[in-house]
């Protein structure tokens, strides 16, 4: 919830809940943020999953940025303080199944269901921190193709394209549930 480089998304004024009511207000307004702010090498797209905006845009955008052929990884927060806010959540993943299908291309999601929002919040930083020191260059023995092929992990692997987890992990993990 930073309030620096903040850009209004259609009316501004929230959608209640309901992300078509979002999606539809905001028709074509990825492009125009895609033309003011151009896509790095690394794109990640961060939303909530519960509320309007979050899965009535950021969808939008991913798809987007997807089609563009851009890297791109979805750090969603999950909220379950009602029935609609899980109903919204449910829907967002499956809609990020739908475009995976559709674009062929994996989608990459860290996906937090802490409870609280300021563990939610910590949570994001602390991946966002991460993925900082492995997307900067700074690093022995990876290089710009080694951290694609992360992301797009089925050109180096025999697992499909499709919608993955993306971990942080310390200490031993079993080798047979990590795909990139």
């Amino acid at each position: 919830n930073s309030k620096n480089d903040v850009v209004i998304v259609g009316q501004g004024d929230g959608g209640g809940k309901d992300p078509k009511f979002v999606a539809q207000t905001t028709e074509g307004f990825e492009k125009e943020i895609l033309h003011k702010h151009q896509p790095g090498d690394y794109n990640i797209v961060i939303h909530g999953g519960g509320g309007a905006t979050g899965p009535g845009f950021s969808l939008k955008l991913v798809k987007e940025l997807l089609s563009r052929d851009k890297n791109v990884m979805v750090f969603m927060t999950e909220s379950s303080s009602s029935a609609k806010e899980i109903e919204n959540v449910i829907n967002t993943l499956k809609s990020y199944q739908k475009i995976q299908k559709i674009t062929g291309k994996p989608i990459v999601i860290a996906y937090d269901d802490s409870k609280e929002e300021a563990v939610q919040d910590k949570n994001m930083l602390t991946r966002l921190a991460i993925l900082s020191i492995l997307l900067s260059w700074e690093n022995n023995s990876l290089d710009k193709k080694d951290i694609e092929n992360f992301l797009n992990y089925h050109k180096v692997t025999s697992v499909d394209a499709g919608l993955v987890l993306l971990g942080v992990c310390s200490g031993k993990i079993a080798e047979d549930k990590v795909v990139a």
